[in-house]
């Protein structure tokens, strides 16, 4: 690769690699509550109770929290620089 290009390409990956980092940043910061509770033991479980009018009533049926969808970005966000990292250190 030409010396150029490679200052071109090394330019982008650290951009890329900032603005991920100062994406995490945010989200832990912005939603922190959220994502301590669906990286902790302790992950929230929210249960609708609905009654009908008619006596009859649904089960209790629990809900999925969408506190976990952060903490999945943030996984796969880590997972990728892990990659990244170890791909960045193997080749030097």
């Amino acid at each position: 690769m030409k010396p150029r290009t490679q200052k071109k390409v090394l330019f982008i990956g650290r951009s890329m690699l900032w603005s991920v980092l100062l994406y995490m940043s945010m989200m832990l910061v912005i939603n922190w509550d959220d994502v301590s509770r669906a990286m902790g033991r302790n992950a929230a479980t929210i249960v609708a109770n609905t009654q009908q009018q008619d006596q009859f009533t649904e089960p209790a049926i629990p809900a999925k929290a969408i506190i976990t969808v952060h903490a999945g970005i943030i996984k796969s966000i880590v997972v990728i620089l892990k990659t990244v990292s170890g791909i960045a250190s193997s080749s030097h």
